[in-house]
C-alpha cells in the first residue's frame, strides 16, 4: 500500500511513536497498521518530501497536527429524544424477532430430538424382535440335533440287535436253520 521496504516502514513507525503516535499491537507486540496509521505515514512521507525538515521533526509536527484535528472533530450528536425512542423501538423489535427465531429453532431442536428418540426406539424394537427370532431358531436347531442324536442311538441299537440275531443264526446248525428249529 505504501510501496516501502519493511525496514523503512519500521523506521517511519518508530519516528511516529517517538513523536507520540500510538499504533495498535498484537499479543506479541507487533505493530498492526490501520487506515489511520497508513494515512499518517503517507502524510509523513509527503511532509519530508515537501520540506527541509528531518523525519523526527516532520513526525513531531504531524502528530501534533493530527491530534489537534482529532480534537477539532465535533462530538457525535446524541440525537433528540424522539430519535432515541425510535432507536429503542427498533432494538425492541429486533429483540422480539430474535426471540421468535430462537423459539422456532428450539421447537425444531425438540422435534429433531423426538424424531431421533422415536428412531432409536424403533431400532431397539427391531433388534429385540430379531434377537427373539434368532433365539427361537437356535432352540429349534438344538431340538433337531437332539432328535437326530436320539435317532442315531435307536438306529445303532437296532443294528446291534440285527447283528446279534445274525450271529445267533450262524451258530445254529445248517439243518436247524433250514427247517427253522432252534
Amino acid at each position: 500500500m505504501l510501496d516501502l521496504k519493511e525496514s523503512t516502514l519500521r523506521k517511519y513507525a518508530y519516528d511516529l511513536e517517538k513523536a507520540g503516535w500510538k499504533f495498535g499491537k498484537n499479543e506479541l507486540g507487533h505493530r498492526q497498521y490501520n487506515e489511520r496509521d497508513i494515512m499518517a505515514i503517507r502524510r509523513l512521507i509527503a511532509a519530508k518530501k515537501n520540506t527541509s525538515m528531518t523525519f523526527e521533526q516532520a513526525a513531531k509536527e504531524l502528530v501534533s497536527m493530527l491530534k489537534s484535528e482529532e480534537l477539532a472533530v465535533p462530538a457525535k450528536n446524541n440525537g433528540s429524544a424522539n430519535d432515541q425512542q425510535n432507536d429503542i423501538a427498533e432494538l425492541k423489535e429486533l429483540i422480539n424477532k430474535q426471540t421468535e427465531v430462537i423459539k422456532a429453532l428450539s421447537e425444531r431442536l425438540t422435534e429433531r430430538d423426538q424424531y431421533i428418540q422415536k428412531r432409536f426406539e424403533e431400532q431397539d424394537k427391531r433388534l429385540t424382535e430379531r434377537d427373539t427370532m434368532l433365539l427361537e431358531r437356535l432352540e429349534l436347531i438344538e431340538e433337531r440335533k437332539r432328535e437326530q442324536a436320539e435317532s442315531i442311538k435307536y438306529i445303532a441299537a437296532a443294528k446291534e440287535e440285527l447283528e446279534e440275531e445274525l450271529a445267533a443264526q450262524k451258530k445254529k446248525g445248517f439243518i436247524a436253520r433250514l427247517f427253522g428249529r432252534t
